[in-house]
């Protein structure tokens, strides 16, 4: 079985401001789209963050909501050549609502994604980046916001650098990001539940301080149940529920 686990630490720091952000404010979410460096090079790529700050007592989703809502979405318009990668989620929440759990994010989350520009950008020229953001705010209550941003990036011939006022910010994002395991694991679907084992040379568990399973795929667990921990020497055994009608026993587990 295909299985990929992801490890996430998070840290809080005050923000810097940004240069050239744009921003869509609501009562219940600032957001704001910021450019990680000032300028872009010809066929350059630059990370762009597109940051939420939250009502307090609300929150927005990640990429798999859970039982209720709705992730983050930005449609993106760009010089003709140009890309934009996926979004990059920082690790989320479990929010629970009743007999629901959901996934998300209070306060705060910066959702990053790549653009790379087309090499045939003429230094001096302008790269226009639009991007139409829609995301679920909620707290008893659920609201869907739009945002409509645009930065202008100068292009450079030069490699462009950081931009020294957004850095602590780009840096608390990606502190907030999943991060590949080091841990060897396996993850077995059988008899209405997922196990998943961890190999952990020197375990053990009093130095283990939260452990839980989010999963990328929608419609695996029943988000609500409980995730039930075995320790053993060397390694940890995580067990929950399936969702219902279960996933085949061949399901990718990430």
């Amino acid at each position: 079985m295909r299985f990929r686990l992801f490890l996430a630490a998070a840290v809080f720091a005050a923000a810097s401001p940004a240069v050239g952000q744009t921003q869509a404010v609501s009562e219940n979410v600032r957001a704001s789209l910021i450019a990680e460096t000032a300028s872009i090079a010809p066929g350059g790529t630059v990370t762009i963050a597109l940051r939420q700050e939250i009502r307090e007592g609300w929150h927005t989703y990640w990429q798999n909501p859970g039982d209720s809502g709705a992730a983050t979405r930005i449609e993106w318009r760009l010089p003709p050549g140009a890309a934009a990668g996926p979004l990059q989620f920082p690790a989320p929440e479990a929010i629970p609502y009743g007999p629901l759990v959901n996934y998300g994010f209070k306060n705060e989350a910066i959702i990053l994604a790549d653009i790379t520009l087309p090499a045939d950008l003429a230094p001096g020229s302008l790269a226009r980046i639009e991007a139409e953001a829609e995301w679920l705010v909620c707290e008893e209550i659920c609201i869907p916001e739009y945002g409509s941003f645009v930065l202008e990036l100068p292009v450079a011939a030069q490699s462009p650098l950081p931009d020294a006022a957004s850095a602590a910010l780009f840096a608390r994002a990606r502190a907030a990001m999943p991060v590949e395991s080091p841990f060897a694991a396996e993850a077995r679907i059988a008899d209405g539940e997922v196990t998943i084992r961890l190999a952990v040379p020197g375990l053990r568990a009093e130095t283990i301080k939260a452990l839980r399973f989010f999963p990328f795929a929608d419609r695996l667990i029943d988000h609500a149940a409980p995730q039930r921990l075995r320790y053993a020497a060397d390694s940890v055994t995580l067990t929950t529920a399936l969702a219902k009608p279960a996933p085949a026993p061949d399901t990718p587990v990430e």
